[in-house]
């Protein structure tokens, strides 16, 4: 149970800070973008894509670099 509080104590803030992050873009982008559902779509779908890519090179490309 330490081990999990200090983990959790450690990525809380990053893991919320990341989170919070597109609402946060789109909130200032609401001011400045007439079509807003459009860039939204493409920032979500990079973001998709993003999220994709490092679950596949944390999953993969890692374990077959480090020999696990």
């Amino acid at each position: 149970l330490g081990i999990f509080g200090a983990l959790l104590a450690l990525l809380a803030v990053p893991i919320g800070l990341s989170g919070a992050l597109l609402p946060l873009l789109f909130h200032e982008l609401r001011r400045e973008v007439r079509d807003l559902g459009s860039v939204a779509g493409r920032l979500y779908a990079w973001n998709t894509v993003g999220s994709l890519l490092g679950a596949l090179l944390g999953g993969y490309v890692l374990l077959f670099w480090l020999d696990l």
